[in-house]
């Protein structure tokens, strides 16, 4: 499964975009500037987030990405591994859809602002304005259900950012 994240627009404060699978537009896209990703191939595995109880899409970089990586600050270093170290990541609380995470790991998940997401995140929904999504769950379920459905079959989930 090949899965396209097209950036948009960009302002001081967010990057919004749109994902595509295959051609078709499955929703729009937001990540804060500050922790976003840089442009290249990641692998998107789907891992237990001890944070949200339940498996994510998580974002390991590969080849070019990998190496843009490690000339990035020092809060994006622990990306570089080959997995992320979910045991050592700090049990919060109250996780919700808008919860900043501790560690940066860089996820696809639901969300309605890129405000203080320091995480890497990408946050999938309908666009409303720059920077603000609206019906997060239903977007992510819905692409969820597609790399669950590539990933039981075997296939490799690509996601490309442009």
């Amino acid at each position: 499964m090949h899965i396209t994240l097209t950036r948009k627009d960009k302002t001081p404060y967010a990057i919004d975009g749109q994902i595509t699978i295959d051609g078709e537009h499955i929703c729009d896209t937001a990540e804060c500037i500050a922790a976003a990703l840089p442009a290249g191939t990641y692998r998107v595995a789907l891992l237990r987030c001890h944070q949200h109880a339940r498996k994510m899409p998580v974002i390991i970089p590969m080849g070019e990405a990998a190496n843009a990586l490690r000339g990035a600050d020092a809060h994006i270093t622990p990306l570089l591994a080959a997995r992320p170290k979910c045991a050592s990541c700090k049990k919060l609380k109250c996780v919700g859809n808008n919860t900043p995470m501790p560690r940066y790991c860089p996820m696809i998940k639901p969300g309605n602002g890129v405000c203080n997401r320091q995480d890497g995140s990408i946050i999938v929904g309908e666009r409303c304005v720059s920077g603000f999504l609206l019906h997060p769950v239903t977007h992510f379920n819905r692409l969820y259900e597609r790399i669950r459905k590539s990933a039981s079959r075997g296939h490799d989930i690509i996601l490309t950012i442009v």
